[in-house]
C-alpha cells in the first residue's frame, strides 16, 4: 500500500477527515498525525465503531505498507494512542499494533498507570 491508496481508503472511511488530511501539504507524517488524532478522539468518545475502523485500517497500512508507511504507523500513530484510561480501547487493538506498542513502551498502557510510567 503506497501513500495514495492509504490516504484514498482514510478519506472513504472517513470523509470528515478529507479537508484536515488536505492541509497537511502532502507530507504523510502530517497526514498520519492527524489520523491518529481523529482516532484518539474517538477512543475519548467511546466511539467503537470508529476506533474499531481506523485500527482496521491502521493494521492494514502496516501490514501491506510500503516501507514510509509502515514506519510511521509505527513511530507517529501506535506510539501516541491515548489508551492510559480506556482499557476497552487497547483490548479492541490488533496484536501486531499491540506488539508495536509494547515494544516501544514495554508495557501496556494500564501497567504504565500502575507503576507510575506514563509516556504519553
Amino acid at each position: 500500500m503506497h501513500r495514495s491508496e492509504f490516504l484514498k481508503e482514510l478519506k472513504t472511511l472517513f470523509p470528515e477527515l478529507t479537508k484536515t488530511i488536505n492541509k497537511q501539504e502532502g507530507l504523510l507524517s502530517l497526514e498520519i498525525d492527524e489520523f491518529r488524532k481523529f482516532t484518539n478522539y474517538a477512543v475519548g468518545n467511546k466511539d467503537k465503531n470508529t476506533v474499531n475502523l481506523c485500527y482496521e485500517l491502521a493494521e492494514k497500512a502496516y501490514l501491506t505498507g510500503n516501507r514510509e508507511l509502515k514506519a510511521l504507523i509505527n513511530t507517529e500513530f501506535v506510539e501516541f494512542l491515548d489508551l492510559h484510561h480506556n482499557e476497552w480501547a487497547w483490548e479492541m487493538l490488533p496484536v501486531i499494533l499491540k506488539n508495536l506498542y509494547l515494544d516501544f513502551y514495554g508495557l501496556t498502557p494500564q501497567e504504565q498507570l500502575k507503576s507510575k510510567r506514563t509516556f504519553g
